[in-house]
């Protein structure tokens, strides 16, 4: 399964970790596709929650969301008076 139509960078990696890594290091990343036989991570900046008609069957890619709320940690600690 993978979302299709939000791809906002695409490259190769060695292992399936470093497109997590990416992808929280980047605030526009919501989630990603990881394409199996080339080894390569697709960012997203739409999840298949906001997007699900875009979620498709492919046996090629598995979808992962991103670990993380983006951007949100800080505003949660600002809003609950922890910062």
């Amino acid at each position: 399964m993978a979302l299709q139509g939000f791809i906002l960078k695409k490259f190769f990696v060695r292992a399936l970790h470093e497109c997590d890594i990416s992808c929280e290091s980047q605030i526009i990343c919501q989630s990603y596709n990881y394409v199996l036989g080339e080894k390569s991570c697709e960012l997203n900046n739409r999840t298949k929650e906001a997007r699900p008609e875009h979620f498709r069957s492919d046996p090629a890619r598995f979808y992962k969301r991103r670990l993380s709320n983006r951007g949100m940690s800080d505003f949660d600690g600002i809003a609950k008076g922890r910062i």
